[in-house]
């Protein structure tokens, strides 16, 4: 068990956590959405997020904030996704911002671009290959462009050329 007492993350900071299988680092994200109950606290932006025993509304509340500030990506791709079309994957999180319809297919076809997945756009998310479902899941996180994204795995399954694609959006962002 490895206790750091405080730690911060800055803008621009690109920062990996590794460890064994089992070490926890599914957990630490996890819990940094609010999905897993835990202890202590952390500061999103500024604002606290607590663990341990807050009231429901508290907990909606923090989980409403970190998905309004926070891209995820689940370490199984399969868990995130929602949609019966790869586009509509892409466009799903857009909808609830608020954005007009030209924005979402415009903002939409960019990132499928950006991740290799143009032309796959009527395909259902279960008919991609492994590595294709992850940039899938890895564009629909960052599609909203958000101050932070946590990202489980986010290389697994890919060729050399698009995990460093990944990566290099990761240091773009």
């Amino acid at each position: 068990v490895i206790e750091v007492e405080h730690a911060a993350v800055m803008p621009g900071d690109f920062i990996a956590v590794t460890g064994p299988n089992g070490a926890g680092k599914s957990s630490l994200l996890l819990s940094l959405m609010g999905l897993l109950k835990t202890e202590g606290e952390y500061f999103l932006r500024g604002v606290p997020m607590q663990g341990g025993k807050v009231g429901r509304r508290v907990r909606r509340r923090q989980m409403e904030r970190a998905a309004q500030e926070i891209g995820f990506v689940f370490q199984n791709p399969e868990f995130q996704f929602v949609a019966d079309r790869v586009d509509e994957e892409a466009a799903f999180s857009l909808r609830e911002g608020g954005l007009s319809a030209a924005g979402i297919r415009g903002r939409t076809a960019r990132i499928l671009r950006q991740f290799g997945l143009e032309g796959y756009e009527g395909r259902h998310p279960y008919q991609l290959s492994l590595g294709q479902k992850r940039r899938l899941s890895v564009a629909s996180a960052a599609v909203r462009e958000q101050p932070l994204l946590l990202l489980d795995e986010p290389t697994f399954g890919q060729d050399a050329a698009n995990a460093f694609a990944i990566l290099s959006l990761c240091e773009e962002l």
